[in-house]
């Protein structure tokens, strides 16, 4: 009997320890998925000048719409669901406007964030809907839809359409 009972310890030594290994690698391998989840970056933006110069035109419109709407210190842009494009900030800053890429640290009661979606239509030649989102943490966030027109003076801002309300 003595043998038997310590061929079964040491049987259960080693499940146990094989348990005891098994669960270390778990966690590793746990510990690895979250480790490469919190290393995303967000794609480089398309420069500005890449897109068409319709296109340049109606997004200039909707983010200077937009920053009328909102005077802040510092706005935050997102252009199509990505920061906004380095150019595009640029000639902002040049006219002494404070617009900075969205990824940039939100600083509450200094700062507004603006996102034109990724989700525009032209509608024909004339007509445009854009949607877009103001976050002024923590006091409101709004999104919406603006329509526009196309004018002999350039695109402008005709309407806006509230989104639902979160």
């Amino acid at each position: 009997m003595r043998g038997t009972d310590c061929w079964v310890v040491r049987c259960l030594r080693a499940s146990s320890q094989y348990s005891e290994m098994k669960r270390r690698h778990i966690l590793l391998f746990h510990a690895s998925l979250l480790i490469a989840g919190c290393q995303t970056t967000k794609p480089t933006p398309k420069p500005f000048s890449a897109y068409t110069e319709s296109e340049q035109q109606l997004f200039d419109v909707v983010f200077r719409h937009m920053m009328r709407k909102v005077p802040r210190t510092e706005f935050l842009l997102s252009l199509l669901d990505s920061d906004a494009p380095d150019d595009l900030l640029a000639r902002y800053q040049a006219e002494g406007v404070n617009a900075f890429r969205e990824s940039r640290r939100f600083r509450q009661g200094r700062c507004v964030i603006l996102r034109i979606r990724d989700n525009y239509r032209l509608n024909g030649r004339d007509e445009a809907e854009v949607d877009v989102d103001y976050y002024m943490a923590p006091l409101a966030a709004i999104t919406g839809m603006l329509r526009l027109a196309r004018s002999k003076r350039g695109w402008e801002v005709v309407d806006w359409v509230p989104g639902p309300v979160a």
